[in-house]
Order: structure tokens, then sequence, then C-alpha cells
């Protein structure tokens, strides 16, 4: 089974959700070599939805997301993520935040912190999620609620 990796790279300052739907369903910039109509691309996942959504941030303007939709089949069912991990990046080093059924959040730096996660808080007491000590979100990781 594969899993969605997607690539946002929105150009605005629009929201993960949004993004998110426009690289998986919208007009391209292509035309049709036949007719000259704009190309319409829609991505649909047959059977199950995904087990995991995997956000890549080329943005890092865009809003995050607590929650996302994925339609995951051809009759507009609409299964709902809710984020559950943020990877972040900056100073040639990975470190992490997970975000647990309880919405609590768990810090990991393996540079600091060793095998062990850090508690921060309540998901609702983080001012910022798209960014820690410094370095800014690269991935979103989404599961269904």
């Amino acid at each position: 089974m594969t899993y969605p990796f997607l690539h946002l790279d929105g150009n605005s300052a629009g929201t993960v959700s949004k993004e998110s739907q426009k690289s998986l369903n919208g007009k391209l910039t292509r035309r049709c070599a036949h007719c000259g109509t704009k190309l319409v691309k829609s991505t649909t996942f047959s059977n199950d939805s995904p087990p995991v959504v995997i956000l890549s941030l080329l943005n890092a303007k865009l809003k995050k997301n607590q929650k996302i939709a994925v339609q995951s089949s051809t009759e507009d069912i609409k299964t709902s993520y809710r984020l559950r991990g943020v990877v972040y990046h900056g100073s040639y080093h990975f470190t992490a935040r997970i975000i647990d059924g309880n919405n609590c959040i768990w810090y990991h730096d393996g540079m600091t912190t060793g095998k062990d996660c850090v508690y921060e808080g309540k998901q609702k007491d983080i001012s910022d999620i798209g960014s820690v000590n410094g370095r800014r979100a690269t991935l979103l990781i989404y599961v269904p609620t």
C-alpha cells in the first residue's frame, strides 16, 4: 500500500487544508492539446482511506490546520484527519513534536533529549505549532480521527 505524500508549495498565506485539497483536486496550468480546455487533477483513493497522510511544507507561511479532510473514493466520501506529528528542520538538524490522543504535545530532539520525549503541554497551549527552537515545520503527519 502506498501512502499519500503531498508537497505543498502554495505561494500564498493560505491554509494547509486548502492547499492539500488543491494538490489533490484542482485546475492545472496546462491545457488539453486537442481542445484547449484547462486540465483538471482529481485524486481519489480506492477502497479505504489511507491510514496516514504526510504533507511536505515548502511554504512556511501556510497556516497549519489541526484537521483536514481527504476524499477516499469516487462516491464523495471524505475522511477527517487530525494532526498527530510535526517534523521540524533547521541548522542541518531535524526535531519533532508528537501529539497524542489526549492532545498533549511531546518534543523530541535526539541530540538533547536522547531517546526520551519531553512533555510540552496541551495542544491548545502551544502558540506556534509551525516552529520550535528556531526550526520550522517541514512535515505534517495526519491520521484518521
